[in-house]
This record gives C-alpha cells, sequence and structure tokens, in this order.
C-alpha cells in the first residue's frame, strides 16, 4: 500500500493545529487557562478567622501552624513567670519591676514555646529580685512551700543556671543549680538550719541527677521543696532524680532557711549557652505533670481526654456557583503519635456575613476533587501524643480551582420584521462550549433600555406544559407573538423573581429588544442566576 504525503505550509501547519486544539478545547467545555491556584501559607489570616489551642512558629524559617505549648492549668499571677514571650520578659506585667538587669536575646522558637530567652554570649544571665511573699525569697525566717521549674535547651554540657550566693557572719550560704558534664548538681550550703541547746547547726545539701540533660533538646527541670516533711526533691524530664528527707529528730530538727540570702541577688543562665523558657518560682508544690505540654492526655474518672486544636478558616469566594475544585493539598508534618485531620466543607450558595455554615458536613480533602461549589472553608483539628511532646504542624494548603465565569456578552440582535404583532428576528449565538452544550438564551424587551417589562424565557411549550428553552443553534431565527408572551407569562407568574408586566405587542408601540446568553449551568435556582452573561445591545423596533 502506497503511503501518501501532503506537504504544507508552515502556516498551514499552526491553522491545523489550532484547529485540533480547538476540537479539544470544546469537546473538554473549559479552558486550561482558567486553572487558578491559590497557595495560604501559615502566616495568612485566612487561617485564623476561629482557632483556638494554636500558636504561629517558625519552622525551618518557614511559618507553620501548631498546638499551643501552654500550663494546664495557667499559672496564677502570683506566680513569678518569664515565659519570654513579652519584651519584658515577665507573663505578669505587675512584676516587670523585680527585673533588676536582662542580657540576652529573645527568640522564636519551635522546641519551645513562641518565643524564648537565648543566652550566647559570657555577659549575658538576668538578675532578679523575688516578691517577700515568696517563700524562696528568704524573707521568712522558715522558708515554706516552694517550687522551682524551668524548660532548657543547653548547646553546653557545663552551665549555671541559678546561683545566689551570700556572705554572712563568716559563712558562706549558697543556693545554685548547675550542670556538670550534661547532669544537674543542686548545692545547698549552710542553708539547713538547727538549734537545740542553744548551738546551731549549718549542714550541706547536695542533689545530682541520675540522668544526663538532653543537648539541644527541650529538657523540663524542677525542684520543689515541702516544708511539712522536709523533702526537697529534684526531678529532670518528668522523672524523679534525687530527693532528700531533712533529718529531724528529738536531739535536732533541721529546717531549710533561706533568709541569709534575702539580701542577695539572684542570677539566672549566666554562665550558660542555649535557650531557656518558663521559668517559675511559685509558692506551689508542682508536679512534672504540671509542665507545659501541646495537650498530653489527663485522666478524667474511668477515661481520658486530651486537649485539641483546631481552627475554622475564612470563606474563599470561588466568584461564580458551579466552580469546578480540582484539589485541595496541604503541605504538613506529623508522626505516627500524632495527628492533623484536615477538611472542608462547601455549597453552591453565594455567602453572606449572615450565612450559617455549621449545617454543612466536614468532609476529608481527598474528596474535594470534582466538587462543584461557590465557596469552599478550610477545618483543621490537631493532636498531640499521648505525653503531649510533639505536635503536627501545618505549613501550607494550596486550593486549585476552575471557576465558571457567565458566557461572553452576545452580539445585538438583528431585527428581522415587526408587523402583525409578531417579532421575528435572528441571534448570531456564542461559540463557547458550555453555550453549546445545554446552554440558552433569553429576550427581554421593554420601553426603556435594560429596564425588562417582559421576558421570553421558552420558545414554546409542549403538550405536558414543558418548556423549551431557546437553546443553541448557528445562527437562528425566533419568532415571538402575544401568543407566546401569554404562555411565559404565565410560567414567569409562578415565581416572584421572573415575574413581570408583560406588555402585549400592538401596533404603532415601538419596544427595545435585547438578550442575553446563559451556559449550562443556569436553572431557575437563585445561586445559579450568575451565569447569564451581560445584555447585548439593546435595539429598537416599532411594530407596524
Amino acid at each position: 500500500m502506497r503511503r501518501a504525503w501532503l506537504k504544507l505550509a508552515p502556516w498551514n501547519k499552526c491553522f491545523i493545529t489550532a484547529l485540533v486544539s480547538a476540537a479539544i478545547l470544546a469537546e473538554e467545555g473549559s479552558l486550561p487557562e482558567t486553572l487558578q491556584r491559590k497557595v495560604f501559607v501559615a502566616a495568612d489570616p485566612f487561617f485564623w478567622q476561629q482557632s483556638e489551642n494554636l500558636e504561629l512558629v517558625h519552622h525551618n524559617g518557614k511559618p507553620a501552624i501548631r498546638l499551643e505549648r501552654k500550663f494546664d492549668p495557667a499559672p496564677p499571677f502570683d506566680d513569678v513567670v518569664l515565659d519570654f514571650d513579652q519584651p519584658g520578659l515577665m507573663r505578669n506585667p505587675a512584676h516587670q519591676s523585680l527585673l533588676v538587669s536582662q542580657n540576652l536575646i529573645r527568640r522564636a522558637t519551635t522546641t519551645l514555646s513562641k518565643h524564648a530567652g537565648q543566652f550566647s554570649l559570657p555577659q549575658h544571665g538576668i538578675r532578679l529580685l523575688l516578691p517577700d511573699y515568696l517563700h524562696f525569697s528568704g524573707n521568712d525566717s522558715i522558708s515554706g512551700d516552694f517550687s522551682f521549674f524551668c524548660e532548657i535547651e543547653p548547646e553546653s554540657a557545663d552551665a549555671t543556671l541559678l546561683y545566689r550566693e551570700n556572705f554572712f557572719a563568716g559563712r558562706q550560704f549558697l543556693f545554685s543549680i548547675v550542670l556538670r558534664n550534661n547532669r544537674v548538681i543542686v548545692q545547698l550550703e549552710n542553708l539547713l538550719y538547727a538549734h537545740a541547746k542553744e548551738t546551731e547547726y549549718f549542714e550541706n545539701l547536695t542533689l545530682r541527677s541520675m540522668d544526663k540533660i538532653r543537648s539541644r533538646k527541650r529538657n523540663q527541670l524542677l525542684l520543689t521543696y515541702r516544708e511539712a516533711e522536709g523533702k526537697i526533691a529534684l526531678y529532670l524530664n518528668g522523672r524523679e532524680q534525687a530527693s532528700q528527707i531533712l533529718p529531724r529528730d528529738t536531739k535536732r530538727h533541721f529546717v531549710l532557711r533561706l533568709s541569709p540570702l534575702k539580701k542577695a541577688p539572684l542570677l539566672l543562665f549566666s554562665p550558660y549557652r542555649g535557650y531557656a523558657d518558663n521559668v517559675i518560682f511559685t509558692n506551689r508544690l508542682l508536679l512534672p505533670q504540671d509542665a507545659p505540654d501541646f495537650g498530653a492526655l489527663k485522666p478524667y474518672g474511668d477515661r481520658y481526654q486530651q486537649r485539641t486544636g483546631r481552627f475554622f478558616s475564612k470563606i474563599f469566594d470561588f466568584g461564580y456557583s458551579q466552580s469546578y475544585l480540582v484539589r485541595i493539598d496541604a503541605t504538613k508534618e506529623q508522626t505516627n503519635e500524632n495527628a492533623l485531620e484536615l477538611g472542608f466543607r462547601c455549597t453552591d450558595r453565594r455567602y453572606d456575613p449572615g450565612t450559617d455554615t455549621t449545617h454543612l458536613p466536614i468532609q476529608p480533602l481527598h474528596k474535594a476533587a470534582g466538587m462543584r461549589c461557590r465557596f469552599v472553608q478550610l477545618s483543621a483539628l490537631f493532636r498531640s501524643d499521648n505525653a503531649g511532646e510533639t505536635s503536627p504542624l501545618l505549613k501550607k494548603v494550596v486550593i486549585e480551582f476552575r471557576p465558571n465565569p457567565p458566557p461572553a456578552r452576545p452580539q445585538k440582535l438583528k431585527i428581522l420584521s415587526v408587523q402583525n404583532e409578531t417579532l421575528e428576528a435572528e441571534i448570531q449565538p456564542n461559540n463557547e462550549p458550555d453555550v453549546i452544550n445545554g446552554g440558552r438564551y433569553m429576550l427581554y424587551y421593554g420601553h426603556v433600555r435594560y429596564k425588562p417589562e417582559g421576558a421570553v424565557y421558552f420558545r414554546d411549550f409542549n403538550s405536558s406544559g414543558e418548556g423549551i428553552p431557546i437553546a443553541h443553534a448557528a445562527p437562528f431565527r425566533i419568532k415571538v407573538n402575544n401568543d407566546t408572551l401569554a404562555k411565559n407569562k404565565q410560567w414567569a407568574d409562578q415565581d416572584p423573581r421572573f415575574k413581570l408586566r408583560y406588555p402585549l405587542f400592538s401596533k404603532g408601540i415601538g419596544f427595545y429588544f435585547w438578550i442575553t446568553a446563559c451556559d449550562n449551568a443556569w436553572s431557575t435556582a437563585e445561586e445559579h442566576s450568575d451565569h447569564c452573561s451581560l445584555p447585548s445591545e439593546a435595539v429598537f423596533a416599532r411594530f407596524d
């Protein structure tokens, strides 16, 4: 079999390629350039319409949403808390005057809370005075219950976390918490006091942690003193490391006395290299589970409950009903132990400020492809691991959609004749695929341009009373008489949205005529009314 080859000029090749492309697009019914892509990063206000227990952090230099690390419940305002979230460092602004000096760098972190203090130079540190009502201040002759808590992320094996020293009556009085070879050492010099038979006894105490500090990772350190038992306990990362019960017998009854340190300044994190956050001085007896977390499981009767975080985003309007949702994709980080449940809800109605969206079901993101709607709203549920140590991260969400705009404005109506109370006109149809495949035209008339007094929605009605729309043809003619107007009026009177006066055609009376084109997404439902084009140029005609 012989093969025949056709040699084409370059312009002919382009012309044939254009025809093939146009044929494919007409078959698909949409243009590829109509695909739109909207990217929402975590810092976008779009996500923060309604949220709880969430915070914005920077992860690897990019914004991310995660669960908020916080105390359950929050510390009372009487506690002295340095959370570093504000430039004043103090959680309670009334405690700002307690800061004698501060030399550090506030940094946004992902491993600690929103902000933490960074200590990297030899001169960095915090000098602090404690209010008299705190037992740790030394205002009382016998110290009562107290707790000291802090979160640290050290970068060196040796450091000083807390140091308070004074010399009185030829004695050295010292309270210090230091790191030595990544182990925590608590040292009390001459602070254990007993008085018997006019003899004073001073004893020392040293507590050493069994576990080592995790370098460059978050560590939680807690030191408590229970005065009724005389017990001093050291906790590290939720485990009790060491404890000491003060000797109390009939001969010597030791108590902890911090009064010799009353006038001594309290020095924090000097020398120290690393990060620190959530430093707490309180008269309460804290427990390791009182430390801030992302939402650890808490016992509640015979069950457990967990603090979760969630948000509902703002409304993202596609602009037109029956828009095609291609996909919703999220960039996130999670493990097998924590969870991030993302969903969406949408509807085909236009969103108004008073619209109630709570009745719309939340659907998983994988069901978004192929849905047709007017707007979309995102939701997310964050859950940490059981211990509250890790949180999932949401970095960005991408929404791809094809908006479904109304057809282009049709060409001017061509009047062929207006006689015998009959209008005959020719319509130059739109060549858009969604008008060709299932679209329609509507003819309007009135005594004033673009103020309709009547409309022809259907060119005729069948025996069962169903209207036959003015469908696509290329080109085509239409005849309208008073009988056509009467049938359309009967149909329009059933819906107030379409009800008009419908003046009859009569000799000597002139009207303006114009048409609109509607695509295949149009229906009598109000939410689909945005699928008709702008009116064509109005044409005047007077009946003979």
